[in-house]
């Protein structure tokens, strides 16, 4: 997961998730999409095995969660100093967790000033995360639809540091593919929707071998 969230080159790495409330005024459309809370998940670590159908578990609420607990807790392990390197990477679920390698030693620490916890879409948690970077930067959102423009386009004003410049990388990963290794960028924003494709994908690839 974290060697695909790499591809492009930067320094530092985002990756956005979506947050699940119930009631919420998302539950029309999870149902519309067949997602649901289904049955618990518990992921205990690296060795489990992986779920047959990885598609149609992407579908389970309580799957993509733990997913996202085990990244969070996994990425702050020293198993991962090869895949972070001199990268800054960061998660941003219930809260914002960042993750360096110092002196051989994988350092995990909380961001308050990014954390959203009242944002349940990615989307509008990219332009929240985006919006509180005090540092200047070059900004490279990656996305599979064209929502998160619009939001990003009426909140650019709030942007902390008013040098910084704002990209937006939509369509698939074999679309964007060609364009992403020409640029160096500082940041690489992702979210959800563009992770449950390349996941998908990946999982495809895997049943052709």
């Amino acid at each position: 997961m974290l060697q695909m969230v790499t591809q492009i080159k930067a320094t530092r790495y985002d990756v956005i998730f979506d947050q699940y409330f119930s009631p919420s005024i998302k539950d029309y459309e999870r149902s519309r999409r067949h997602e649901s809370s289904q049955l618990e998940f518990n992921i205990t670590g690296p060795d489990q095995v992986r779920p047959s159908d990885f598609t149609k578990e992407l579908k389970n609420i309580h799957f993509k969660q733990s997913l996202v607990e085990f990244f969070t807790t996994y990425w702050a392990t020293d198993e991962m100093i090869p895949f972070i390197g001199n990268n800054k990477i960061f998660i941003n679920f219930r809260q914002c967790h960042s993750f360096t390698v110092i002196n051989n030693k994988v350092m995990s620490e909380i961001h308050e000033d990014l954390s959203c916890s009242e944002h349940e879409e990615a989307d509008t948690k990219i332009v929240y995360h985006v919006c509180n970077i005090d540092a200047q930067a070059n900004f490279v959102i990656r996305c599979s639809d064209t929502d998160i423009t619009v939001i990003m386009l009426g909140n650019m004003h709030h942007l902390k540091n008013s040098d910084s410049r704002v990209w937006i990388l939509t369509g698939t990963e074999e679309e964007n593919k060609g364009n992403a290794d020409d640029d160096d960028h500082d940041l690489d924003i992702q979210f959800q929707d563009w992770l449950d494709d390349e996941l998908s994908n990946f999982n495809d690839d895997d049943n052709e071998d």
